[in-house]
């Protein structure tokens, strides 16, 4: 779970505006639902960004299902979930998984949790900020309800009793309007007849109660008297007849063409929009593959490069060259020398001249200097054969 601002779309949720919000970080590690998060959110953009930059980049709870959640708080998310929802009510959403018959999102009711692990206990405050903010507008729909009940019962009041004002009555005012009737441009029709139509416009009613004004005897028949010769009038009122001039034909056909037409074109731009946007993602991925794979050779390239090491005997052989017998032997004794392997007569020599020089300077150089030198007991063993060969040589002589 991160903070900041969010990403999907065009959400205004930050973590300074809703600090009650959980937001959750994008799925870094798994590159093919970065993709799809980010084109859920038309943020496809943010491909580009490196992995650490991609990392601090987060989307609100808003934009996930109830069931998306590990528990009521909506503060953790289950693995594997992906942000589906535009949010325009706490109940009220457009599912981008959801697509009508027009090919676009549709706009879904959203039902409570039913899990137990997902409803909240009494007095907890939904973390997803809509009981704060103030309630939508209400619908075009619910607004026409509401006038034309209304107008109906305005117009019931109206017609169910006339009640004068106080003061002399007014003249009606007759006005009519004249309409026509538009044949289909399709069919050969004539031209039909149409009469008028006659609008009568009342007198506008008091609001105040008939207690309030009672009325007196010579108002009342003077405002009957004067709506039935209005109302005469009317019914004398000769129609006036208007003939409908005919259309011509041929729009008609060229409409439908450009109507088909207009939607063919709008169909395979949405067929040239998604496959710009999935060769898009496309290419960022063989561009980040693209930089890897030159890494790659880059490093191969390197690797080659380097020199060919020696084994240990070129090396020795390579430095011995410039060394005395001593030296060669004290060499290869440091280089070879073991347990396992026998010593050369020149290596002997050494360690017999060696251990003659002292038994304290022997133990000096082996332990201190840290030669690679035989044991004592060998070399005192080969000190007296050497003096037993010396001594059989002196007897012969």
């Amino acid at each position: 779970m991160g903070g900041g601002r969010c990403i999907f779309r065009s959400c205004p949720v930050t973590s300074k505006r809703n600090p009650t919000m959980h937001f959750f970080k994008l799925p870094v590690p798994d590159s093919q639902r970065v993709m799809v998060w980010l084109k859920n959110s038309q943020k496809l953009e943010l491909l580009k960004l490196t992995p650490e930059q991609q990392a601090n980049r987060v989307v609100c709870a808003r934009h996930f299902r109830y069931e998306c959640f590990m528990n009521y708080k909506m503060d953790r998310l289950i693995p594997q979930q992906t942000p589906t929802l535009i949010r325009i009510r706490k109940d009220l959403a457009i599912d981008l998984e959801n697509i009508g018959d027009n090919g676009e999102p549709a706009l879904v009711e959203l039902p409570p949790p039913v899990l137990p692990h997902l409803i909240p206990p009494k007095g907890f405050n939904c973390p997803l900020g809509f009981d704060k903010e103030p309630s939508p507008l209400p619908l075009q729909s619910d607004i026409n309800v509401v006038h034309t009940v209304t107008t109906r019962e305005r117009s019931c009041n109206s017609y169910g009793r006339i009640e004068p004002e106080k003061n002399p009555a007014r003249e009606i005012k007759v006005y009519t309007r004249t309409y026509k009737r538009k044949m289909p441009a399709a069919k050969s029709i004539q031209p039909a007849k149409q009469v008028i139509k006659i609008e009568t416009v009342s007198v506008p009613v008091n609001d105040l109660h008939h207690a309030e004004h009672p009325l007196v005897g010579s108002e009342s028949d003077e405002a009957h008297t004067t709506f039935k010769r209005s109302t005469t009038a009317i019914d004398n009122t000769e129609p006036i007849v208007i003939s409908d001039v005919e259309e011509p034909t041929q729009l008609q056909p060229q409409a439908t063409l450009l109507q088909k037409s207009l939607e063919l074109l709008q169909q395979d731009h949405n067929a040239l929009k998604e496959s710009f946007e999935s060769l898009t993602a496309r290419y960022i991925l063989l561009q980040q593959s693209n930089i890897e794979l030159k890494a790659m050779c880059n490093a191969t390239s390197t690797t080659k490069t380097m020199p060919p090491q020696l084994t240990k005997p070129q090396l020795f052989n390579g430095v011995k060259k410039y060394l005395g017998p001593t030296m060669t032997a004290l060499l290869r004794m440091e280089m070879f020398g073991g347990a396992e392997r026998a010593w050369k007569p020149d290596e002997k020599q050494f360690a017999m001249e060696l251990l003659q020089l002292g038994d304290n300077i022997y133990k000096h150089c082996s332990d201190e200097w840290r030669f690679r030198l035989p044991a004592m007991g060998e070399i005192r063993s080969w000190l007296s054969d050497k003096n037993a060969i010396a001594d059989d040589v002196n007897q012969d002589i």
